[in-house]
């Protein structure tokens, strides 16, 4: 089952403990075909059975947040590429130019949802697919010091929506996955949330994943020259 697991740091000089980064204290995220490790600094992402992973390293002591990709060649020596390199002093206005791009994007991103159309075009839905930080230790099981999800626990979620309706009895900000139910096998066709307006309101969003796919590919070439000029001027240096 492709999981993805998100690790977010507020703050680059912050650095990972055990108690922040993993709620069980595991260093390591097994994903399958791939090993999630978080150090002190640095995170760890290495494809099992490769001879190369690609670290993610905070930077306290030389002020830089780096990308770099290290591969272990013949005779056991090790080569380290970076792929991005950028300052502290230039990741804080960064980041806030990016959340600004991104909450357009969320604004823009989502439609309402009525369970009406659903039942007339035969699109299903499926909360058990999504989870917050809560239920992570119930899901998730430790094999050889490392955190794996228990897919077994994942699947006895799967199913109970009995009534479409019932979406709006989901916490406020909880996700599901959408399936049209059109062809023999379901197709997965997005995604959606149910929420609470500031009057009280109980609503359904969704977001198709052609538009999803479609918006953010539009959101990662408005901020690519962002993301690339702070790159530089960090190359450049204080005196630039």
């Amino acid at each position: 089952m492709g999981t993805q697991i998100h690790v977010i740091q507020s703050e680059a000089e912050a650095g990972m403990d055990e108690t922040t980064a993993l709620s069980m204290g595991v260093k390591k995220l097994d994903l399958g075909s791939a090993i999630v490790t978080f150090l002190d600094d640095k995170i760890f992402f290495a494809q099992k059975g490769s001879q190369e992973h690609i670290s993610l390293h905070f930077g306290p002591v030389t002020k830089q947040v780096d990308v770099h990709r290290t591969r272990r060649v013949k005779g056991g020596h090790e080569e380290h590429e970076t792929l991005f390199a950028i300052s502290h002093s230039k990741l804080g206005p960064l980041t806030e130019s990016i959340v600004g791009e991104m909450s357009l994007l969320l604004r823009s991103l989502f439609r309402p949802l009525r369970i009406g159309w659903m039942a007339r075009n035969h699109i299903g839905a499926e909360p058990g697919l999504f989870f917050d930080r809560t239920a992570i230790v119930d899901l998730t099981k430790i094999e050889n010091g490392r955190l794996k999800l228990d897919e077994a626990k994942i699947f006895e979620r799967l199913g109970k929506l009995e009534y479409l309706e019932g979406l709006f009895d989901l916490p406020d900000g909880h996700g599901f996955s959408l399936f049209s139910y059109q062809k023999h096998l379901p197709t997965s066709i997005g995604f959606g949330f149910k929420i609470v307006t500031p009057g009280g309101k109980h609503k359904l969003i969704w977001c198709s994943n052609k538009r999803f796919a479609r918006e953010m590919q539009d959101f990662f070439k408005r901020i690519t020259p962002k993301i690339e000029a702070a790159r530089e001027e960090s190359a450049l240096g204080p005196n630039r």
